[in-house]
C-alpha cells in the first residue's frame, strides 16, 4: 500500500497543478503536519459543517488553503486521548501520552516542543520517562507500542 506522500507526490507528478486536500475523521495536528509537507493544499474533517466544506473547496480551488484548526478540533483530540487514557492500562502520564503519539507520527523533538509548547529538553526528559517506564530501548518500539495499543491511528 502507497503512503499518502507516495500517492500525492505520484498525483502531482501527473498534473503539476493539483491541489491536494486531505480529510479525517479526527484531524489531529500531526495530520495537519503531514498535509503541509506533502504539499497539500488543506485537511478537512468529517466533524466540518458542509459549509464550511464548501467555502474550504472554493478557497482552494481559487489558490487558497484550508486548514481547519480550531477549539473544537483541540476539543476532540482531548476526547480521542482521554478516550485512550480511560480504556488502557498504562503508566504514563496525560503528558507522556501526547509525546507518545508525537513520536509514533515520526515527530522530531523539535517539532514536539513546539507542538506542545514545551522545551526540546523536556521533551527529551518525556520520552526517556516513556521509555523507563514502558522497558524499552529506542523510538521505534515506542510508535510500535503506540500503534498496537490505538494511541494513534496508521
Amino acid at each position: 500500500m502507497a503512503s499518502i506522500y507516495q500517492m500525492a507526490t505520484e498525483a502531482q507528478g501527473v498534473k503539476a497543478d493539483l491541489n491536494i486536500v486531505l480529510t479525517s475523521s479526527l484531524p489531529l495536528p500531526e495530520y495537519q503536519r503531514i498535509a503541509e509537507r506533502i504539499g497539500a493544499k488543506g485537511l478537512m474533517s468529517a466533524f466540518d459543517d458542509p459549509e464550511q466544506i464548501v467555502a474550504g473547496l472554493k478557497s482552494v480551488s481559487e489558490g487558497g488553503l484550508f486548514f481547519h484548526n480550531n477549539g473544537i478540533i483541540r476539543t476532540l483530540v482531548q476526547k480521542h486521548r482521554d478516550g485512550i487514557n480511560g480504556r488502557l492500562e498504562h503508566p504514563l502520564s496525560p503528558r507522556e501520552v501526547d509525546v507518545l503519539c508525537c513520536v509514533a507520527q515520526a515527530m522530531t523533538a523539535k517539532e514536539i516542543a513546539l507542538d506542545l509548547q514545551i522545551s526540546v529538553k523536556t521533551v527529551d526528559r518525556h520520552k526517556a520517562n516513556i521509555m523507563n517506564k514502558l522497558n524499552m530501548r529506542s523510538q521505534i518500539e515506542l510508535a510500535r507500542y503506540a500503534i498496537r495499543n490505538g494511541f494513534v491511528e496508521v
